[in-house]
């Protein structure tokens, strides 16, 4: 009888210890009322620093920084990104005449993206987390594009091209959107997002051309310019392809 009740006493211990034990691990996953999770986009960290070739990695949300705080289901988010490139490239040419002009393209381009958002969370499992509002979203590229080039070469005669394209794109949009993450630790999630946004976007070019002919010493220039105009709309929809890591605080 006594070796019964010592058996049970240590299995009711053992049970109450694993209890204590599990709530512990749970509690670690519960949600504060008020909290901030900075995230980072991995797909578009690797597309833009790790791929060579820049279709490695697979992204088709430019943001590269992330960011949700949350005050019990309300939550505001936001996302930003900006690039500048510049390029510049050299062709040297060569004739019997030992003339050798280079033809140049040099390039100078920047963009920006950025996005804000409300959305309700929800806490679905211990692990796995939903959300689901609306984002406001605009994004902004500009590039600079001179070309020089030696169309035709000869002892006594040389044609340049000097060619100069300006162009400015922009556009704004909302739409909603869903996310889910799933929490590897209590402070770090893996999230992914799907979205469909409605787009109003400006475009402009403006092009100058400055051809010279140069034949034994008698310069000819002809210049033209070209400006366009444009305003579209248009809708999209972004499957889940992004992955985002996140840090909550």
């Amino acid at each position: 009888m006594k070796k019964s009740l010592l058996f049970l006493f240590v299995l009711s211990s053992l049970t109450l210890n694993a209890q204590i034990a599990l709530t512990a691990k749970d509690s670690a996953f519960a949600d504060k009322k008020f909290f901030y999770e900075q995230g980072i986009s991995f797909s578009q960290f690797a597309k833009q620093y790790i791929s060579f070739n820049n279709s490695t990695f697979t992204s088709n949300l430019p943001y590269l920084l992330t960011g949700n705080l949350v005050y019990k289901h309300i939550g505001f988010r936001y996302g930003i990104n900006a690039m500048q490139n510049n390029t510049s490239t050299k062709d040297d040419n060569s004739s019997t005449a030992g003339v050798s002009p280079t033809n140049t393209n040099d390039t100078k381009s920047s963009s920006v993206d950025f996005r804000s958002g409300l959305f309700y969370y929800k806490r679905l499992t211990k692990r796995l987390v939903a959300n689901a509002g609306v984002d406001f979203v605009y994004s902004s590229f500009k590039s600079d594009i001179q070309t020089v080039l030696f169309t035709s070469f000869s002892p006594n005669a040389i044609t340049t091209s000097d060619s100069k394209l300006k162009v400015n794109n922009n556009s704004v949009g909302t739409g909603p959107f869903i996310s889910i993450q799933y929490f590897i630790l209590p402070k770090f999630s893996i999230g992914t997002e799907s979205s469909f946004y409605y787009f109003m976007e400006t475009s402009s070019q403006t092009g100058e051309t400055i051809t010279t002919d140069d034949f034994s010493g008698v310069i000819s220039t002809v210049t033209q310019n070209t400006s366009t105009k444009s305003k579209t709309t248009r809708s999209e929809i972004k499957v889940p392809l992004t992955i985002f890591l996140y840090l909550r605080f």
